[in-house]
């Protein structure tokens, strides 16, 4: 092995700190070389497995008692009765991918795909998170474009369906907007339980994928090392994880994403609790064009590490035959406690692997966390600072035109929401995705929540109101929230003020898990890599994404949001409160950046949840929509618009009508009543002993509140729906 000394510069480039050396050096006894320096910021690009992360976010995997095993224990299955579930997350920063590597998006998509396959799941639909810059501003508006065309690319080519999403649009996201990419699989419970058998000395490891060759760029740290390949391929190498995973001949299959090969391989000898000899030779590596320290930290999407149990290879080889992929013999499993890399017959590196893992997350000092200084700010605020507009009709027009309130038809066209699987959601207006289950009365419900502003004024209790949106988002549409899958997309890891921000959401999500009976079968942190500097601090909109999955086991129960017809009575269930705290309005209308959360009790929400499922359940309801981003009023023009109805209501007299239109107070649902079941609605209600207040009626099509017309359902509906489209298309 190469003994050149390393210098700063080096760790530098490889982007790490000094810091960083000195845990390397504690982990090998020794000083690292040039590729054992890459390959640990290869397996760190993971955030998760960076040192003193994992222990940040411990709370989240304390909450899946009631979870099964997939045989990885970062992602867990979920009981849905005589099916199981699971999910798996990813995330990038654009401003991490540099020029060149516009496929990464792709790869990322794919990887979460193949971590569900790995499992013997399928992989039936995906959601999406993007947090994107100040549309208004002709950078963020192009990079907007870009963006939404990328992954619009990456997502077509395997055949899945995105069953729903979330976009948000602030500056605090300008140059490094967020992706996040959520799959969900479903298996049945008496699945085939092969890949988890235990690995035994002298089984092999294939590598295996689509005929590529491998560019380079200036860093390797920042996925900017990346496959060139037939995107439309990629449904090739997804067929042949979903055979192998269930032939009975697989031990482990490891996807090659942004951890690259040697996060890969660390993860795959971690699971097997053994050392893994990898030859280097196998990449079909050209050193004339790339250092083979810098071809082992390659993200390499559309490839895989699969473990064959020994004298079953010539079975693994006609699947990837079958598939028409290129594999070839990349190693073995050793029986020792080494990750042991070659290339040329040379060792390249020699890492104790598993006692690395065993530490991760286990520094010998708990890292550094602080508030962040803009807290004293939130503690400043008072509502009764904020003055109320004498004319809401004009706000209600800003709030119909601000695009992170107005449909985002515009963004989801681009992807693919039909796929292998019926999207039943793209035919109903609910309040979550929903997708049919084939040869079974069930269906499978998919929600994606986050609101960084929330996780800004508080990151605990804000993640918190994340997961109870979400679940509420499922149980509005007639489901029961099953588990979740959490990314936690925060800044710089080596920031304290980050790090506080990142052990705040994960106890959030915790309680919340606990509180609502909703596991968290997956996570993933997202850190980011740019190093901060002062006109672009670490520090910055922290966002918790929320992906959920519900059952219903009538499909044909589903519950909508629209109005159904005229003369239906409107009731909010929950209370109002004087509150615009955190509010879209609040920052649009107002420009009020720093302001605590909207109020939320999560007893009372917990019980909302029973509450209104129970009403759904006894057919008392018409229509249910949660209310959210936006508030009331966007609740219901988006009540009103598949049936083209309007509403006439009354606001509460004890509260500002500001607050009581457009706060974002928590626990709310708006319901219709058709009146022949009024009277049973009322008696169970009063029974249940649960706030509720009348808000109006449904009309033929004229907005009214407080007897003042905010005009008419069809001209708010073209704007709500063209919005985006007008900023998009702005010079």
């Amino acid at each position: 092995m190469s003994n050149k000394e390393i210098t700063v510069e080096m760790v530098e480039k490889a982007g790490l700190i000094p810091e960083d050396l000195d845990l390397i050096r504690d982990t090998l006894g020794r000083a690292p070389n040039i590729t054992e320096l890459y390959i640990f910021s290869a397996i760190w690009r993971d955030d998760i497995k960076y040192p003193g992360i994992r222990g940040l976010i411990q709370p989240l995997y304390e909450t899946g008692a009631s979870l099964l095993s997939s045989g990885d224990e970062t992602m867990m299955f979920a009981d849905a009765g005589d099916k199981v579930l699971c999910l798996s997350a990813d995330g990038l920063y654009y401003c991490d991918k540099a020029e060149g590597s516009g496929s990464y998006s792709a790869g990322l998509i794919s990887r979460t795909d193949s971590d569900i396959a790995a499992t013997g799941a399928i992989p039936v639909a995906r959601l999406y998170s993007l947090h994107l810059g100040d549309i208004n501003e002709n950078k963020e508006k192009s990079s907007t474009r870009d963006i939404v065309h990328d992954i619009g690319v990456g997502s077509s080519i395997l055949g899945i369906p995105v069953a729903g999403g979330e976009s948000f649009f602030d500056q605090s996201n300008n140059s490094r907007q967020a992706f996040n990419c959520i799959t969900v699989g479903i298996a049945d419970k008496k699945r085939d339980e092969t890949t988890r058998d235990i690995i035994g000395k002298g089984d092999r490891i294939y590598f295996a994928g689509i005929a590529a060759d491998i560019c380079k760029c200036d860093n390797a740290t920042d996925s900017s090392i990346t496959r060139i390949h037939g995107n439309c391929r990629e449904k090739l190498l997804q067929g042949a994880v979903t055979d192998i995973s269930g032939s009975g001949i697989c031990t482990n299959i490891s996807g090659i994403g942004k951890g690259s090969i040697s996060g890969a391989l660390a993860e795959m000898s971690c699971k097997a609790k053994t050392g893994i000899r990898f030859d280097l030779d196998s990449t079909r590596l050209n050193d004339n064009i790339i250092e083979p320290y810098e071809a082992i930290c390659s993200p390499m999407p559309g490839s895989i590490l699969v473990a064959v149990e020994k004298g079953k290879e010539d079975m693994c080889e006609d699947i990837f035959k079958k598939w028409g992929l290129d594999f070839t013999t990349a190693g073995e499993f050793t029986g020792d406690d080494s990750l042991q890399v070659y290339y040329n017959k040379e060792l390249l590196a020699d890492i104790p692997v598993l006692s690395f893992y065993r530490e991760s997350g286990k520094k010998k000092e708990a890292p550094e966390i602080k508030a962040p200084e803009y807290i004293k700010d939130i503690e400043k605020y008072s509502v009764d600072n904020i003055p109320e507009p004498d004319d809401l009709r004009e706000i209600a027009s800003k709030m119909v035109n601000n695009p992170n309130n107005a449909s985002k038809k515009c963004i989801y066209r681009n992807y693919d929401i039909i796929g292998g699987f019926k999207n039943i959601s793209e035919f109903k207006d609910t309040d979550s995705g929903i997708i049919d289950l084939k040869g079974s009365e069930k269906a499978l419900f998919l929600t994606c929540d986050s609101n960084s502003r929330y996780g800004q004024a508080d990151p605990d209790t804000g993640s918190l109101i994340t997961v109870a949106e979400a679940a509420r988002n499922i149980i509005c549409s007639g489901g029961k929230p099953v588990a979740m899958a959490c990314c936690l997309n925060t800044g710089n890891r080596y920031d304290a003020e980050a790090r506080w921000q990142l052990a705040g959401a994960a106890k959030g999500i915790a309680e919340a898990s606990r509180k609502f009976g909703i596991p968290v079968a997956y996570s993933t942190v997202n850190c980011l890599k740019k190093k901060p500097s002062d006109n672009d601090p670490a520090v910055m909109f922290p966002s918790a994404v929320i992906a959920m999955t519900g059952i219903i086991e009538k499909k044909n129960r589903v519950m909508t949001m629209g109005f159904k017809r005229k003369g239906a009575m409107i009731y909010l269930i929950g209370r109002s409160n004087n509150d615009i705290s955190s509010s879209e309005y609040l920052v649009s209308c107002h420009d009020t950046e720093y302001s605590p959360l909207p109020f939320i009790d999560s007893d009372h929400e917990y019980e909302l949840h029973n509450v209104v499922r129970d009403l759904i359940s006894k057919d008392l309801v018409d229509s249910a929509h949660d209310i959210s981003r936006g508030g009331l009023f966007i609740t219901m023009i988006e009540s009103c618009m598949s049936n083209d109805l309007g509403f006439d209501i009354t606001s509460d007299a004890e509260i500002r009508r500001d607050a009581f239109l457009f706060g974002e107070s928590q626990s709310r649902i708006v319901i219709s009543v058709d009146p022949e079941h009024e009277t049973e609605f009322l008696d169970f209600m009063i029974e249940k002993n649960f706030p509720f207040s009348t808000l109006g009626h449904v009309t033929k099509g004229e907005l009214r509140v407080d007897d003042i017309s905010y005009g008419f359902i069809k001209d708010i509906k073209a704007i709500y729906e063209t919005t985006l489209e007008k900023y998009k298309e702005r010079d």
